[in-house]
């Protein structure tokens, strides 16, 4: 089951029980999500990541996100424009690709449990 095929919302992703459908690597989704999600995982480069967050950009994602807790940022991929990144105190406006949604980066990474 793909995210974007069954048209969750992020919240709805996460009550799943613990015991998640795995998510391919757009092997079977048919219509791109508006937003993706890319957190760099320990045995993951940074290049490897900006070129997937790309790669969906390029193939109809709206906008990718790229959440980097090495240095505490997140980078924005979005189609035809130069990649943001944004840390600390900033506020990423995502309203344009769902609504009402913004993210401030240092709420972001207080979020993450990184242990």
């Amino acid at each position: 089951m793909a995210l974007a095929r069954k048209g969750l919302t992020l919240e709805e992703f996460l009550a799943l029980p613990e015991e998640k459908p795995a998510l391919e690597y757009a092997d079977d989704v048919l219509v791109p999500p508006d937003l993706a999600i890319e957190i760099i995982s320990p045995g993951e480069t940074l290049r490897e990541m900006e070129a997937k967050c790309r790669w969906y950009v390029e193939n109809g994602v709206r906008a990718a996100l790229l959440v980097n807790h090495r240095d505490d940022s997140i980078r924005v991929f979005w189609p035809g424009i130069a990649t943001e990144t944004w840390r600390s105190r900033g506020r990423i406006d995502l309203c344009d690709v769902v609504p009402g949604l913004a993210i401030v980066v240092e709420d972001a990474f207080g979020a993450l449990n990184l242990d």
